[in-house]
């Protein structure tokens, strides 16, 4: 029960970036320059971290470039696709996990699972209910996959024996490279905004989230996590109706009905 709860807790703190970035942005906050100073906040954090050493290491090299590719591309599609739409397609990520995971560590593949991730995606949806561009939804689909892929990958690092912090310090210190090479092709701002909104992202959307997400899944099957997780849009759907006074729907209320009802499924059939 603890790991599950470490997981709603995750995904609570992720659903709460989508309202950060949506007050601060108006005020002149940017997505790009936000996740450029949340890299370097969480290399500040880091810098209190005891075993760089361990970090050179080439399974940990390639969840930092993941982690990196996976920001990028969400950053990006939000900016092209819209912030909504983007937190339905991210989670099709669920479905690369089920592969992921019975590839990289043999985690089995049941129907129960594949039906319990297709009403997630479906209950997502509901809470958008918007116009479905095919380019959109590519971009959506790489966005899936890449988080997907981390996340399994993540789950190869724990079975192998490697602790969450130091696959946290990767994703943080291995994916700089790509984010500051980005940052020298997009608008990059240094207002209090962007810098505000950066520092939030490191801890509440990076170091605090991952450690109780890693914390939880180290326990549970890997696909359970991630359809637990996905309890996130849920959360940032009410938190935007009491914090910015959003209005909820009909359909984001029966979506949000479908994606518990699912995770509770899930969690039933699903066994680790």
């Amino acid at each position: 029960m603890k790991e599950k709860i470490d997981i709603l807790g995750a995904a609570f703190l992720w659903g709460t970036m989508g309202i950060v970035v949506d007050l601060l942005y108006p005020l002149g906050g940017n997505p790009f320059s936000m996740v450029l100073f949340r890299s370097i906040f969480g290399l500040i954090f880091l810098l209190f971290y005891r075993d760089f050493k361990g970090l050179i290491n080439f399974k940990l090299l390639i969840i930092g470039v993941l982690n990196g590719i996976f920001i990028e591309i969400f950053v990006v599609s939000i900016t092209i696709a819209g912030a909504p739409f983007m937190a339905v397609m991210l989670y099709t990520s669920i479905l690369f996990v089920i592969i992921f995971s019975f590839l990289f560590i043999k985690e089995k593949i049941t129907k129960m699972k594949i039906i319990s991730a297709f009403l997630i995606i479906f209950g997502l949806y509901l809470t958008y209910l918007g116009t479905v561009n095919f380019y959109f939804v590519i971009l959506g689909l790489l966005s899936g996959l890449t988080y997907g892929l981390l996340i399994s990958f993540s789950k190869k690092l724990q079975f192998s024996g490697i602790d969450n912090n130091m696959i946290i310090a990767a994703e943080v210190v291995w994916s700089i490279p790509l984010i500051f090479l980005v940052s020298f092709f997009v608008d990059v701002n240094y207002n209090v905004y962007s810098i505000s909104g950066g520092l939030y992202l490191a801890i509440f959307a990076e170091i605090v989230p991952y450690y109780l997400f890693y914390r939880g899944m180290k326990k549970l099957d890997s696909s359970l996590s991630m359809m637990i997780s996905s309890m996130e849009p849920v959360f940032t759907i009410i938190l935007a109706f009491f914090i910015i006074h959003e209005t909820l729907t009909e359909f984001q209320f029966i979506g949000a009905i479908i994606i518990i009802i699912s995770i509770t499924i899930s969690n039933i059939k699903i066994k680790k």
